[in-house]
């Protein structure tokens, strides 16, 4: 049973109504669309953070392929590592850039989303409150529909 068959029709109610459920239906979907964005976004920062690491990892690497070079005194062997640590380290520079700043967009985009969701149930909840104010005060609006 429809509880509203047996309501008089208010046209001003069934706008405002209306605008209510789409406002809400809009929230809902970018609340859905936002959480598979975060969902992705956090994917992407855990590979950001596994590429730091790695390039990280690498100049430890090359530190110790240094270090035992020096103390095997061998000069050549002693540059090539030391050629190794300063390409690992420039690796390590460039990689560690561009995820801070594709973090950074990640980031920027995340609170940009939360922004319109804030928005949006703003506007939602602003929406349900004409609806409660209609129905609180039914006879104001019955008489500027008649």
């Amino acid at each position: 049973m429809n509880p509203d068959e047996h309501r008089p029709a208010n046209r001003e109610l069934d706008a405002l109504q209306k605008v209510a459920d789409a406002a809400s239906q809009e929230l809902a979907e970018h609340i859905t669309i936002t959480s598979a964005e975060g969902v992705v976004a956090s994917a992407r920062v855990a590979q950001l953070n596994e590429q730091s690491r790695k390039a990280f990892r690498r100049i430890s690497s090359m530190r110790g392929q240094l270090t035992r070079a020096q103390k095997d005194g061998d000069a050549a062997k002693i540059a090539a590592a030391r050629k190794k640590l300063d390409q690992a380290s420039d690796e390590f520079d460039r990689i560690s850039k561009a995820c801070i700043a594709e973090g950074h967009e990640i980031v920027q985009a995340g609170l940009e989303r939360t922004g319109t969701t804030f928005a949006l149930m703003r506007e939602s909840w602003d929406a349900g409150d004409a609806v409660v104010e209609a129905h609180r005060h039914p006879n104001e609006s019955r008489q500027r529909d008649e």
